[in-house]
This record gives C-alpha cells, structure tokens and sequence, in this order.
C-alpha cells in the first residue's frame, strides 16, 4: 500500500466505484418503470485479493464483488 500514491488510488476509485454508482443512478429511471434491475460484478480480485493492488481492489470489493 505505501507504493500506491493518492493519485493511483483516486484512478481506481473513480472509474471503478463511482463509475458503478452513477450508471446505476443514470438507469434507476428506466428500471423503476420496466421492473428491471441490476446486477453488479467484477473480478475475483474484490473477493480474493491481489497482492500488493490496494487501490484496485477496494472499488471490486466495495461495489458488491
């Protein structure tokens, strides 16, 4: 983790974690009406770790992989 900087962290954060939430924001309209839902998922990384990839993994594991 200290060989992460802020930055590398902010990248992952941002195109992962938000990313999932302002897609699911943007389609909550049209779900509602059609009944629809979704279904979030990434790579094992969120379950199982990738040793030394911190910053890749928080965004995995926090939207629901």
């Amino acid at each position: 983790m200290t060989d992460h900087t802020t930055e590398q962290f902010d990248l992952a954060v941002y195109s992962g974690l938000y990313a999932c939430f302002y897609y699911m924001k943007a389609a909550y309209p049209y779900l509602k009406k059609t009944r629809g839902s979704v279904i979030n998922f990434a790579s094992g990384a969120g379950l199982f770790g990738n040793f030394g990839r911190v910053p890749m993994r928080l965004p995995k594991k926090a939207s629901g992989a």
